[in-house]
């Protein structure tokens, strides 16, 4: 992937961090229970799995999934932690017959992060205080397989999806224009508008104009689907 995901440069839960890129975010609902309401994400809605899963019979099996990643700085390990662990109320993320059913909590306070201070010159926060919780995706309890947020790529443009969970309504707007490590000049377009609660983040990247473009959803786009993953394929 060409964009590591600026915007939200610092990950609150350390689950999954992936891949991302983008195109065109809108605001269509892909159907398949894909709107977002209250603390369900998503009900309901179909589950790919990724063709270069070795045991897609064995994948199959897998139904609960929850956080890999999560580094316990005390014992100096890398540990898979219970949804429990990072939000408030009953969370599950859980495939039965091809299907997703994703609810969220609320994220307990020691997992939101102040996003002020984290964009470049020309992009406005309102409010800057506002807090909120990124996630890129979900592990199963053996840590073998991994649930992503949705991915999509289209000719020149990638399209990449998170969840968000944002503490009061929130808005982030305007543009920056960064060079990276080959001293090739990228530019970020903002035009999210996040709702107190979850909400899907959407990431559009174009290689050919080098230009990121992130709005905000309560549905998720058409196209991406929720795929189930090998553990580190795209590591």
């Amino acid at each position: 992937m060409k964009n590591a995901f600026k915007m939200f440069g610092i990950i609150a839960i350390a689950a999954l961090i992936g891949f991302w890129s983008v195109s065109c975010g809108d605001d269509n609902d892909s159907g398949g229970g894909n709107a977002i309401s209250g603390n369900t994400i998503t009900s309901g809605a179909e589950v790919v799995y990724d063709s270069y899963i070795e045991d897609v019979a064995e994948a199959k099996k897998v139904t609960d999934f929850g956080f890999r990643g999560y580094w316990d700085e005390n014992n100096d390990t890398e540990e898979y932690k219970p949804l429990s662990y990072f939000f408030d109320g009953s969370s599950s993320v859980k495939i039965s017959n091809g299907k997703v059913t994703i609810n969220l909590g609320t994220p307990k306070s020691a997992y939101l992060q102040t996003i002020n201070g984290m964009f470049k010159e020309g992009v406005t926060v309102n409010p800057i205080n506002a807090k909120i919780c990124q996630i890129y995706g979900f592990t199963s309890f053996d840590g073998k397989y991994d649930l992503y947020c949705p991915i999509d790529y289209n000719k020149q443009v990638e399209v990449q999806v998170i969840l968000v969970y944002a503490d009061r309504n929130v808005t982030v707007k305007g543009s920056s224009t960064y060079s990276d490590k080959e001293d090739e000049q990228h530019t970020d377009i903002n035009n999210v508008s996040l709702k107190k609660g979850w909400n899907y983040l959407i990431s559009s990247y174009n290689e050919t104009t080098k230009t990121c473009t992130y709005t905000s959803s309560t549905t998720l786009p058409s196209g991406p689907k929720w795929t189930v993953y090998e553990n580190n394929y795209y590591y």
